[in-house]
């Protein structure tokens, strides 16, 4: 059976293909970038997700807003940088009780309110009832809720020795019909990996550099008997949010690190954005799963293995030790260039020992003066090469990568163009996605180039359409603009 595509409660079997639906669920405004989260699950059956949270508790709404005070409420701990952000929710489609949030909600202020708020404390699940056996399909909502920005070095420093015991106990659950080559292939994957942190980002990325492809209709129901995820893993490597988001849950638990399934809605469709404020529209077609992972001292962090698709969170990384990224290393930056580019020149070899010239010992034959001249002359060079290779590879890289626009050209050319940014600008760290590395830019380099120029690019790497002309030539012209500002 082809299921429509939308936010579900109904997660105990997974699989099978969907067809889009563009119906919009709300309308929002908020400052932020995030998902909407809706609910996490904790139990993983082999064929789909079940929430083991028996007895909600039940407030009357003037209680509720108390509530989410309650630490045992708190998806963050003490080495999450937050703020308070202001939201405001138009649904325009009265099917859901549910309560969609990011981060964790403050203050809630509903219409109609209804008589009984129905919460799950564990798994993060809000509804509203209008009274014990009947929803309250709410219409709008105001709410001020807490916007994380996760810390790199805290997430590595953190000890799964430290994870308190029912935390463990209930985010590691496996069943055991479980084959074991997944649980192998997670050790495998990670084995290198010295902190969870690491290990957490080599499954993240696992799917996204072995050939998994993102896929909605051709998707297969598993057989029975057959594990949801051991299928995706091993058999057809294609599916959409939910193999995705599910796999990484079990591949993460079969090596002791605690994560669990989260469902809700992407950020949506942006249709105005004035004075730091988005304006959002959220279809069922966005309704989405992803990962949160449990770290000591942070809490509930989130994770994105899906395909085609970006974490919306910020990761800091710490700056406390001296940045010495703006130095060039011309060696190191034209290796990886010329893996990755073949045709990209390099330097004559006579220019490459320039450096070393003035430490050579001379013939006895010269005389001091010369001896003297010919070492300054040699130090202009290298300082005149230093000085000036910056400029003439980025020229060189703009002539070579602007004279024939071709979209799968200018990937690459986007490509080299954060390389160089990496080089000379804000190094990117081995654990962040792209999407994550450019977030980190904004204080860096101009996002009046760099946003549409990396929107651009995602619609062109991931999306179905063809590239038209005018597209192409507008992201040549940003990424021209990114080189230019670099080389000045």
């Amino acid at each position: 059976m082809v299921q429509r595509v939308g936010y579900s409660d109904q997660d105990e079997f997974l699989g099978g293909p969907f067809v889009q639906d563009s119906k919009i669920v709300f309308k929002a405004t908020t400052p932020k970038k995030h998902y909407w989260r809706g609910e996490s699950k904790d139990y993983y059956t082999g064929h789909g997700w079940i929430n083991t949270s028996k007895y909600p508790e039940r407030y009357a709404p003037q209680h509720f807003n108390d509530f989410l005070l309650h630490d045992e409420f708190k998806l963050y701990e003490e080495e999450v940088k937050i703020e308070e952000i202001e939201i405001d929710v138009q649904m325009k489609s009265r099917r859901y009780s549910t309560l969609f949030y990011p981060g964790e909600p403050t203050r809630v202020h509903l219409d109609p309110l209804g008589e009984e708020v129905q919460v799950d404390r564990r798994e993060g699940h809000i509804t509203f009832w209008e009274n014990q056996e009947q929803p309250n399909h709410y219409s709008e909502y105001q709410m001020k809720s807490t916007y994380p920005k996760f810390q790199i070095k805290a997430l590595r420093e953190a000890s799964m020795n430290e994870v308190p015991s029912e935390i463990m106990n209930r985010y590691t659950q496996l069943p055991n019909t479980l084959p074991a080559r997944v649980g192998e292939l997670a050790e495998e994957l990670t084995k290198n990996d010295e902190n969870p942190y690491d290990k957490v980002k080599k499954i993240e990325g696992f799917f996204r550099r072995f050939g998994y492809e993102y896929e909605t209709k051709d998707v297969p129901i598993p057989k029975e008997g057959q594990d949801y995820v051991d299928q995706f893993v091993f058999e057809t490597k294609r599916g959409y949010c939910n193999n995705f988001s599910t796999s990484m849950v079990v591949m993460l638990r079969t090596v002791g690190i605690p994560a669990r399934w989260v469902k809700g809605f992407t950020f949506g469709e942006i249709t105005a954005q004035e004075r730091g404020v988005y304006t959002t529209q959220v279809r069922n077609l966005n309704a989405h799963s992803w990962v949160e992972v449990y770290f000591p001292g942070s809490g509930w962090v989130p994770f994105e293995p899906t395909k085609a698709y970006d974490n919306p969170y910020p990761f800091e990384i710490d700056r406390t030790t001296p940045d010495t990224s703006s130095l060039p290393d011309m060696t190191d930056l034209e290796q990886r260039l010329k893996q990755d580019f073949p045709d990209i020149p390099e330097r004559d070899q006579e220019d490459r020992d320039v450096a070393g010239a003035g430490s050579k010992s001379k013939p006895w034959y010269q005389s001091k003066y010369f001896t003297i001249s010919l070492s300054v002359f040699f130090a202009l060079g290298v300082l005149g090469v230093l000085f000036y290779w910056k400029k003439i590879m980025i020229s060189w890289i703009i002539a070579r990568y602007r004279r024939n626009q071709d979209p799968q050209l200018f990937l690459k050319a986007y490509e080299v163009m954060l390389q160089l940014v990496g080089k000379w600008v804000v190094r990117r760290d081995p654990s962040q996605t792209m999407r994550e590395y450019v977030v980190a830019l904004e204080s860096r380099v101009s996002q009046e180039e760099l946003r549409p120029l990396t929107k651009i690019f995602e619609e062109m790497r991931y999306g179905n359409k063809k590239t038209e002309e005018g597209q192409l030539h507008k992201a040549y012209q940003l990424w021209e603009r990114v080189l230019k500002k670099m080389r000045s």
